[in-house]
């Protein structure tokens, strides 16, 4: 009797293995049709920063010119919530403004291109240790940046391939990492950077008046992100730098003094120099880039032939016209 209940047991134990084991199939079965997939889009902040200076500027001499020069590094970038740079854009200018022994200003240019611009015209390949533009090195450390944090930078990390000083370069990603902000950009959205600078305003020292002489240079940038042609992030900035140049052509500056770009003067205290100028022009800079906001690319060019003259709202259009080739 004792084993005939062994074998019901025994029998009994098989048949709810059996009843149990179909649907435990299945379950695998379900669960391998339907995954959870993450349709989380990641949302990235949008940065631009503009460092100048005029530290090579020298004075002229009965023999040589002098020149009032600056020189200015743009980097625009987007931030993902980490603080790991996804993308980055670096571009220079290098502008030289020569004056003689009177303060008389010399050839001057209305416009300069940017060192990405020039390409093969800024001609640093024919000195540089490796055969490489300004261009090409610039490239190589922004493609360096992405995916990486910017404590994490550093010019040994790529100096068999960027010979040109990053310490400009460097200053800006960290100045662009630190005031991005969150506009709707999206990891993937397109990375632009467009520049437009001139000398316009620039005029000579006078000799019967014995007034100085202004090498003023102006710089205004954006920084625009893509999606299927439609605008999803812009940050507006300028730089303007104002160099006096005396009636016996010399440099009425200390060349040490800073650059700052018109949106650091606003983010400074009250008492700076060009602080209110500066914070109006920010304010209309920060309404403008807003309006942009999922704009398509076909009504920024017909807005741009409707705007016309020296205006600054121009010169927003011009550079949003610009960021979109």
């Amino acid at each position: 009797m004792k084993r005939l209940w062994i074998v019901l047991l025994l029998l009994l134990l098989a048949g709810c293995a059996d009843s149990e084991a179909p649907e435990t199939v299945q379950q695998a079965q379900v669960q391998e049709k339907d995954p959870v997939i993450d349709t989380t889009v990641q949302e990235v902040k949008t940065g631009l920063a503009v460092v100048g200076n005029i530290a090579k500027s020298m004075n002229a001499t009965p023999d040589f010119p002098g020149a009032a020069h600056t020189e200015v590094t743009y980097v625009a970038l987007t931030l993902d919530q980490d603080g790991v740079i996804r993308q980055c854009c670096i571009d220079g200018v290098s502008a030289v403004i020569p004056f003689d022994a009177t303060g008389a200003l010399q050839e001057e240019e209305e416009a300069f291109a940017s060192k990405n611009e020039l390409g093969d015209e800024y001609a640093m390949h024919k000195a540089s240790a490796i055969g490489s533009e300004w261009r090409e090195q610039a490239d190589a450390f922004a493609r360096y940046a992405v995916g990486r944090k910017v404590e994490e930078l550093s010019h040994g990390d790529v100096a068999s391939s960027v010979t040109i000083s990053t310490d400009g370069i460097l200053q800006a990603i960290a100045m662009a990492a630190e005031t991005a902000v969150v506009q709707g950009a999206q990891v993937e959205d397109r990375l632009t950077l467009a520049i437009l600078s001139h000398s316009d305003e620039s005029r000579s020292a006078s000799l019967d008046t014995g007034e100085d002489g202004y090498a003023a240079f102006r710089t205004d940038v954006a920084a625009v992100t893509w999606r299927d042609g439609v605008v999803t992030s812009c940050l507006l900035d300028a730089l303007e730098t104002e160099v006096p140049v005396t009636p016996e052509g010399l440099i009425g500056v200390e060349l040490s003094t800073a650059q700052p770009s018109l949106t650091t003067i606003s983010r400074a205290s009250p008492l700076a120099a060009n602080f209110y100028p500066a914070q109006d022009w920010c304010r209309r800079a920060e309404r403008f880039a807003d309006s942009m906001l999922g704009k398509k690319v076909q009504e920024l060019e017909s807005s741009a032939i409707t705007v016309s003259g020296g205006t600054q709202q121009a010169v927003f259009y011009a550079l949003l016209h610009k960021a979109a080739q």
